[in-house]
């Protein structure tokens, strides 16, 4: 993060390194142990503008810097990538070319080397798997799919330290830019910002971070996620089962990738946290989702009128709205048996499912009436079953249970 922070600092003042590599780099390890890095050498760079850039990179007909640590294309810019790569395994990130005698020569052979040889993945045997995609997109033969300036290195580190720190793989795509050729008209079209804007997801529960055998539910939510035509999803299960456990792991795979493209998060448990217990009503969180999402005066108008002003105001951002434990605000056995009890919620979900624009994750343990028109097009239903056998007993190992 130093060195990036150092390199954008640099290219704010429109120059560019064109010559980074380990022994351009110092680092002091302070009396307090704090570490410091400062990039030197800055004896090959260059004043740039948006007009020259490339020619700043590279001189006419030859090359400037260390073709070792080079990009591919320049010799393009930053040599970052190659630069982690060589501290993770103290050689060069083209080891395996290095080896074989390839790489050794005139910078026209590294260079050749650099644009047409795969990272040998095996010298990063031990380093964790968001680390590795972060060296695989930093030396993405693509330049397109690569970080265009150290400042967006820097927004995608805190996706590479919580991944890390949480033990949890990360896919390139949460990394890299996706070409808008590869996108596909059924899938909803990824944005270039890094994050919401806004996150609330504080009334949510808590529970345990582990998860067995839910991987076919896991990947319900993200076909769902994905899908531009799915508005709203409904998980039912008795309780005990799982449902709120299912959805935060969930919720934690999304956070790694920075929530992919949702422009707000907002979620909100009717079972209240706490040593009081008790459920919130509908009003509660009518008035307050719509104080969150920006409604000038949440006291205005009926309770039908509220739900569907939440609605239009959910419905402006792809958001991810998450409703956990519905079922104290549905009627019981009887006539309106599972029907939502107030208006207001009534009119929320019947918009939700007609125009959202994100998706509205539901847990409950009884089916949602009142969007059953929706149900098989933009609402969908995933039933959780019990535990199988096979998963009951990786749980229990987990949980230091011992024997057969």
């Amino acid at each position: 993060m130093q060195v990036a922070a150092g390199l954008a600092a640099v290219h704010e003042q429109n120059l560019v390194h064109r010559d980074i590599k380990p022994s351009n780099i110092t680092v002091r390890l302070k009396d307090d142990g704090e570490t410091t890095a400062k990039i030197i050498d800055l004896g090959l760079a260059k004043a740039i503008t948006e007009l020259d850039l490339q020619t700043a990179i590279s001189t006419p007909g030859g090359f400037v810097g260390t073709p070792e640590f080079a990009r591919p294309e320049q010799f393009a810019g930053l040599a970052f990538g190659h630069s982690l790569g060589s501290l993770l395994t103290g050689r060069d990130p083209l080891g395996e070319v290095d080896r074989q005698n390839a790489i050794r020569g005139a910078p026209g052979e590294v260079m050749y080397q650099h644009q047409h040889s795969p990272l040998p993945v095996e010298e990063l045997e031990g380093v964790p798997q968001p680390l590795v995609v972060l060296l695989e997109v930093l030396l993405e033969k693509d330049p397109g799919r690569r970080f265009q300036n150290p400042s967006e290195l820097l927004k995608a580190v805190p996706t590479i330290t919580g991944a890390i720190d949480a033990r949890r793989k990360i896919a390139h795509e949460s990394l890299q830019k996706t070409p808008t050729a590869a996108s596909h008209s059924g899938t909803r079209r990824r944005t270039a910002r890094l994050g919401p804007k806004k996150i609330s997801i504080a009334r949510l529960p808590v529970t345990g971070s582990d998860v067995f055998g839910r991987e076919e539910d896991i990947a319900f939510l993200e076909a769902a996620w994905a899908n531009k035509d799915v508005n709203i999803v409904t998980v039912v299960a008795w309780a005990g089962v799982g449902k709120s456990t299912l959805v935060n792991h969930w919720l934690r795979r999304m956070a790694a990738e920075q929530y992919r493209s949702a422009e707000r998060v907002f979620g909100w448990s009717f079972y209240r946290q706490g040593t009081s217990g008790g459920t919130s009503s509908a009003d509660e969180f009518i008035d307050a989702a719509l104080a969150w999402f920006g409604d000038p005066d949440p006291r205005l108008g009926t309770a039908w009128e509220k739900g569907e002003r939440l609605a239009k105001l959910v419905a402006k951002w792809r958001t991810l709205l998450i409703l956990d434990g519905l079922e104290p605000l549905q009627n019981p056995p009887g006539a309106q048996e599972v029907r939502l009890r107030d208006p207001s919620l009534q009119a929320l979900l019947r918009e939700l499912a007609a125009l959202n624009k994100g998706l509205c994750l539901i847990t409950t343990r009884t089916p949602v009436a009142d969007i059953a028109d929706h149900e098989g097009s933009s609402a969908l239903r995933r039933d959780l079953e019990q535990l199988s056998s096979e998963a009951g007993v990786k749980l229990l190992r987990a949980l230091g249970v011992k024997g057969e």
